[in-house]
């Protein structure tokens, strides 16, 4: 039986396989580009940062967290990109070390729009630096909820903004 260890859904390894762990099995990784539930959801755009994605997978690599590793893709329209990353990183980690996204991201955009595509590279390179989805910068939790069981919760209304 193999131990999966599940990331936090943002992304965030919760556990890894103690150092030198004789578990005849191994261990696994559970990650997340998709998450659905309380008190927010990252549907249908790309959250998943790729560079703390390879720090978590190496992270893993590193602690002998390589069993399985299973991807929570949800929709995968817009995890095309953060989900080839995964499969790359676990089929060959040692080929991506440290500092090379840029590598990858010139490979894929050449691969997706042919020709020299550093300039969209650059671009997904700046756009992967973290989680930056409008609605987690929000500072208040907006609910739709009738007016009574909003206030019970402590919820601050639509209406009330």
């Amino acid at each position: 039986m193999t131990v999966l260890l599940a990331d936090d859904n943002w992304g965030n390894l919760m556990a890894v396989m103690p150092w030198g762990s004789n578990h005849s099995a191994g261990g696994g990784v559970y990650y997340h580009v998709d998450y659905v539930g309380d008190p927010r959801n990252y549907k249908w755009i790309n959250s998943a940062p790729l560079a703390k994605m390879w720090e978590q997978m190496n992270v893993a690599s590193v602690f002998n967290t390589t069993g399985i590793w299973i991807l929570n893709v949800g929709d995968l329209k817009m995890n095309e990109l953060p989900s080839e990353y995964f499969l790359s990183l676990a089929y060959d980690s040692d080929a991506w070390p440290l500092n090379t996204l840029e590598a990858f991201l010139a490979a894929w955009a050449g691969r997706e729009f042919g020709g020299d595509a550093g300039e969209i590279a650059d671009i997904m390179g700046r756009y992967q630096v973290g989680r930056a989805d409008p609605w987690i910068r929000l500072t208040t939790v907006l609910v739709l909820a009738p007016q009574g069981r909003a206030r019970r919760a402590g919820i601050v209304l639509l209406g009330q903004l």
